[in-house]
């Protein structure tokens, strides 16, 4: 599938989706949420774990997009409350590290789509749509 037969896929598929963009970095959170914006009906966002988490109590999401390391709460601690309320969530991991203690425990989460910085759009959309 070409990239753009992909994207339209994506607007289509995601149109009425809801995700959750959590990156403690400013500008890339702009970034991300500008490109999910383009696809997702809802888009919310959170500089860190504990923020996204409270979110995450209120609201309902298709999907989360978190950074791995981040302030307050990173991404790991996060992803473990979340899957603890809800073992069926779709989680995609951003990290810019290969570390393999945190895959593995990312793995045992459930979480499979784990991402490294810095983040390929092209990639991020086609896990996006694996997911859908």
């Amino acid at each position: 599938m070409h990239l753009s037969e992909a994207k339209q896929l994506l607007k289509e598929k995601a149109a009425t989706m809801s995700i959750l963009c959590v990156e403690d970095e400013e500008n890339a959170r702009s970034a991300i949420v500008k490109i999910l914006s383009r696809y997702f009906g809802t888009v919310m966002e959170a500089e860190n774990g504990e923020v996204a988490l409270s979110l995450y109590k209120q609201h309902t999401f298709d999907m989360v997009l978190t950074d791995l390391a981040m302030p307050v709460m990173n991404g790991l601690v996060m992803s473990h409350a979340i899957k603890m309320r809800n073992r069926e969530q779709k989680i995609i991991v951003l990290s810019g590290y290969k570390e393999e203690d945190y895959l593995r425990v990312l793995h045992n989460m459930g979480i499979t789509h784990i991402l490294l910085k810095p983040l390929d759009m092209t990639q991020l959309i086609d896990v996006l749509i694996e997911l859908l």
